[in-house]
C-alpha cells in the first residue's frame, strides 16, 4: 500500500530541538498520505471533505482530529468552501507519549489502538485559547519554546479525554461534566479553585458531595493531583526552575508544593529536575 501514499518525513518538518511544528494552511488537493510523526489539525473556517483511514467524512470549523504514523489521509478541495482554512499541528512521537506518561501508563497506546476518540469539537472559546498559544508559541524567541509545547500538547491530550469523559458519562449532571473538563485543562490550573467553582450556581456543599460520589475524590484532591502532574511533565521535560513552575501554576507557597509533589510522587521535585 505504501506504493499508492505519499510518507511525509520528521526531518523535512522539524527543526533540531523542537518537539512540535505548526501552521495555518489553506486547503489544497493532497495525495493520500501518512507520517512519521502525529498530526492533530482543527478547522478554523469553512467546511470540507476529507478521507482518512478507507472513510469520507465532512469537517467543519472546530472539527479537530489527530492522526497517528499509521494513519492515512488526505484533504479533499473539491466540494469544499471558499473560506475553508485549518491549523495543522505535528508532534513528535516521543514527545506526544511522555505527555500521555503524564496521565497515566496506557494511555499513548489507546490513542494507538483507537481506544481513545480520534474526533473532538473545540467550542469558539477553545478555539482562541489555542489560536492564542500558537502565537505565542510563534512569537516566542526560545526562552519558553519548550514550556510553550508542553502547554499546548497537554491541553489537546485534555481535550481528548473530556470527550471520552463525556462519552463514558452520559448519566453524570451536565455541570459536572462541564467542571471535570475545567479541571482538567491546563490553561486554568493557575486560576483558584473558588474562582472555577464561582460560575456553577450550586451550594459548595452540594458541589462538593455531588463531585466526590461520582468521582470518587474530593475536588480540591483532582485538581491538585492535575496540577501535580503537569509540574510533573514541566520537571522532567523543560528547562524551568521548580520556582517559576510553582509560579505558572498557582502555588504561591513553594513548601505547599513540595508536599502535595511528595504526596503523589513519594520523592522531592528536585530529583525529577530536567
Amino acid at each position: 500500500m505504501d506504493g499508492n501514499v505519499d510518507i511525509q518525513k520528521i526531518n523535512d518538518y522539524f527543526l533540531p530541538g523542537h518537539n512540535i511544528y505548526t501552521r495555518v494552511k489553506p486547503l489544497r488537493n493532497e495525495k493520500l498520505h501518512r507520517h512519521e510523526f502525529l498530526e492533530i489539525f482543527y478547522v478554523l473556517s469553512g467546511s470540507s471533505d476529507h478521507f482518512a483511514n478507507d472513510e469520507f467524512f465532512r469537517i467543519s470549523m472546530g472539527d479537530a482530529y489527530l492522526f497517528f504514523p499509521q494513519d492515512t489521509h488526505k484533504h479533499i478541495k473539491a466540494g469544499s468552501s471558499k473560506d475553508f482554512l485549518y491549523r495543522d499541528i505535528l508532534i513528535l512521537p516521543t514527545f506526544f507519549h511522555s505527555i500521555c506518561d503524564g496521565y497515566y501508563g496506557t494511555l499513548f497506546d489507546d490513542f494507538n489502538n483507537k481506544k481513545m476518540p480520534a474526533k473532538i469539537h473545540l467550542s469558539a472559546s477553545e478555539l482562541m485559547l489555542f489560536e492564542n498559544l500558537f502565537m505565542q508559541f510563534s512569537n516566542d524567541k526560545g526562552e519558553h519554546t519548550e514550556m510553550l509545547a508542553n502547554l499546548i500538547v497537554h491541553e489537546f491530550v485534555s481535550s481528548f479525554l473530556n470527550q471520552k469523559i463525556m462519552q463514558n458519562t452520559r448519566q453524570l449532571p451536565n455541570w459536572l461534566v462541564t467542571l471535570v473538563s475545567e479541571l482538567n485543562r491546563p490553561s486554568n490550573f493557575a486560576t483558584p479553585l473558588p474562582d472555577l467553582l464561582s460560575v456553577f450556581h450550586y451550594t459548595k456543599p452540594y458541589l462538593c458531595n455531588t463531585f466526590k460520589k461520582h468521582i470518587g475524590m474530593t475536588i480540591t484532591d483532582y485538581f491538585n493531583k492535575n496540577r501535580i502532574d503537569y509540574a510533573n511533565s514541566l520537571l522532567t521535560a523543560t528547562d524551568h526552575s521548580i520556582a517559576e513552575i510553582c509560579e505558572m501554576l498557582g502555588f504561591g507557597n513553594i513548601s505547599h508544593f513540595y508536599t502535595l509533589y511528595k504526596k503523589y510522587y513519594h520523592k522531592s521535585p528536585r530529583k525529577s529536575l530536567s
